[in-house]
């Protein structure tokens, strides 16, 4: 098991001291969030700068770049319908995967994730899922050579792991879709961990884990998530993929800063996933901390 944090913890951070943040705090990996090529949001958004740069600037201090996260959503409905595709840019979503999916490969991550998001009330789910199948089938097509996967994160109507691998399952080229098991949204919508990781098997290319009181973000350990007890059983099954951690401090500005809350989250998440475990894992060596 590897571990990785989101830049959404660090906004206004550039790149390298992105870089040297993973590297001091114990972290094996980044992923990076964007905004895309015309939003300044980001200090960090890799699609300000070359690829071969953000590339050269985590091998320097040895993390990786895990992924590329983005906001992307296939639910984009037509309407009024039938007509609607006259004059609805409804290839939009997929040309921009297509994109992120050239920046990804540019800085060397493995994966773009991208949301499902949501079917309309007076919609049945099946009605839904086609609408998404469409646009994930064409995205990952056009991503099948670059080694790059696309993957969709459990969320809105798909937000319990069994609804996104229900999902998967109905795309045309399941075996070019990963997904993101986001652990918040799928025990905030019932559902057991372990049922959802299981359901999504090989599929899994990263697991997403913050902790919260009443949805409010707080220290690892010290809210309702449970985050080690999945941890835990990632360890146990043999899981050998990332698990990324999220302090959202993109949207959260007040919360407090990065380095204290990734340090102690490295040392929680190392030490959670040596439970069980043949031989203790150990963390990144921490250096300046």
């Amino acid at each position: 098991m590897k571990f990785a944090f989101s830049t959404v913890a660090c906004p206004t951070w550039t790149l390298e001291r992105v870089a040297r943040l993973a590297r001091d705090t114990g972290f094996g990996g980044v992923e990076l969030r964007t905004l895309g090529h015309a939003d300044p949001t980001l200090a960090c958004d890799p699609c300000h700068t070359a690829g071969d740069k953000v590339r050269e600037l985590f091998d320097e201090v040895g993390v990786d770049v895990v992924g590329l996260a983005t906001s992307l959503r296939y639910d984009q409905k037509v309407f009024p319908p039938i007509v609607g595709r006259a004059f609805q840019d409804l290839d939009r979503p997929v040309r921009e995967t297509k994109s992120m999916v050239r920046v990804a490969s540019g800085v060397g991550a493995s994966y773009v994730r991208v949301f499902g998001f949501e079917y309309g009330p007076h919609e049945t789910r099946a009605r839904g899922s086609r609408r998404v199948i469409e646009k994930a089938t064409a995205a990952a097509r056009s991503a099948r050579h670059s080694g790059v996967k696309v993957v969709i994160e459990n969320a809105g109507s798909w937000a319990r792991g069994t609804d996104l691998a229900e999902l998967i399952e109905t795309c045309a080229m399941p075996e070019q879709l990963g997904a993101t098991y986001a652990l918040a949204p799928a025990v905030d919508a019932g559902e057991d961990p372990v049922a959802g990781i299981s359901a999504l098997g090989r599929r899994l290319q990263s697991v997403r884990v913050v902790d919260t009181v009443a949805g409010r973000p707080v220290a690892l350990g010290q809210g309702d998530q449970p985050v080690e007890q999945t941890i835990g059983h990632l360890a146990r099954t043999g899981y050998d993929g990332w698990v990324v951690f999220e302090w959202p401090r993109l949207w959260m500005p007040h919360l407090p800063g990065p380095e204290a809350v990734l340090v102690d989250a490295a040392e929680k998440l190392y030490r959670w996933a040596s439970v069980g475990t043949p031989g203790r894992i150990r963390p990144r060596a921490m250096a300046g901390v």
